[in-house]
């Protein structure tokens, strides 16, 4: 099961830490508040694992710009990564919190799009809810190889990472496109899931050698069209996996593919 990443605010505004924490409610994210930057130099907070802090400029005791240069003095915070929150414009003052050590900023007011594409360039995708995209694949693949094992058959695993753009929140709707594309190349009996970091993983029973070579000369093709060409999607990288031959179990198969992916074939390349 994924980790829930921590996520700590220090804003005086009660609004904008309820925005924030309503945006991030459906993620796995464990989210603190603090309504001002002295509580976080107090014991309780220098052990404390955090993933990501949101930080506000202006804050009444020690300011957001104070507290950058403090947290880079001590070794406990320091390798805490930082996005700045201002309702200031003002170029200067951006520069010197990035200057000070601040990974990105987001201006006030900010939308819900804004807000998470800056958090996930600091820690990656968020765990999709089950009711959008993400399904426990884990689980899913543990159910086929049973499956398998009771009918001692094979079945080959695609997987499918798609640029890093493609993969953000803002564009789940092209993420959702290419997925239901897929699924229309595929058999009653396969399957296309979506995995936490957004990568398309397909789940072939029954199905090596010819077989899924087949599959992926089908998929080269689709990457071609007009419509898949025009999301941009020149740079997907494919790595492929076969139970029983390259592992007995879920977890090993998971593994050998994520050690292969970014070596993988790039596909939906525009000819020259």
């Amino acid at each position: 099961m994924p980790v829930s990443r921590k996520i700590l605010i220090i804003d005086d505004s009660n609004f904008i830490r309820i925005q924030i924490k309503h945006i991030l409610s459906k993620y796995k994210v464990d989210v603190f508040e603090l309504n001002n930057a002295n509580d976080f130099f107090t014991a309780a907070w220098q052990n404390r694992a955090l993933d990501l802090l949101i930080l506000d400029i202006n804050l009444p005791g020690i300011n957001g710009l104070t507290a950058l240069e403090m947290m880079r003095q001590d070794t406990n915070l320091a390798y805490i990564p930082v996005i700045i929150l201002s309702g200031n414009s003002d170029a200067g003052t951006v520069q010197k919190a990035l200057k000070l050590g601040a990974i990105n900023y987001v201006r006030k007011p900010f939308s819900q799009e804004d807000l998470l594409e800056r958090i996930e360039q600091v820690l990656g995708p968020l765990v999709l809810p089950e009711a959008d995209l993400n399904t426990d694949v884990q689980a899913h693949i543990h159910h086929e190889i049973s499956r398998a094992k009771r009918g001692d058959t094979a079945i080959s695993f695609i997987q499918l990472q798609l640029p890093l753009e493609t993969r953000a929140l803002a564009n789940i709707k092209d993420l959702t496109i290419i997925k239901e594309h897929l699924t229309t190349l595929l058999r009653e009996t396969d399957s296309v899931l979506v995995t936490e970091k957004r990568d398309i993983l397909l789940i072939l029973p029954f199905t090596e050698g010819d077989g899924i070579n087949v599959v992926i000369e089908r998929i080269k093709r689709l990457f071609h069209t007009d419509d898949m060409q025009s999301m941009h999607i020149e740079s997907t990288k494919l790595a492929t996996a076969t139970f029983p031959s390259d592992g007995p179990d879920e977890q090993t198969i998971l593994k050998l593919l994520e050690a292969r992916i970014p070596h993988g074939d790039l596909i939906g390349k525009v000819s020259s």
